[in-house]
């Protein structure tokens, strides 16, 4: 069992094992919580969990670990305008 968290505070639990990989974590998040797993950043112990094909065990994520999920950002460039005195 994993234990997810977002950057809003709420906690949910998801039921994993060892030999899966990260693709399968953000596709178990999907069908949770409804959240794209294109869109989600997955971080443990300050670190993004950057390669979908490595497994928990790659990661050495232990049963009880915390996750922290952040989401990516879609869109264009942002455009920020400053004015002087």
């Amino acid at each position: 069992m994993l234990n997810i968290g977002t950057l809003t505070g709420k906690y949910f639990q998801i039921e994993a094992f060892w030999t899966d990989t990260i693709a399968d974590l953000k596709e178990i998040i999907q069908d949770k919580e409804g959240i794209l797993k294109e869109s989600q950043i997955l971080i443990y112990q300050g670190k993004s969990l950057i390669n979908d094909n490595y497994t928990l065990h790659d990661y050495n994520l232990q049963d009880g670990a915390t996750l922290k999920l952040a989401l990516q950002m879609s869109g264009g460039m942002l455009l920020i305008k400053l004015f002087f005195n």
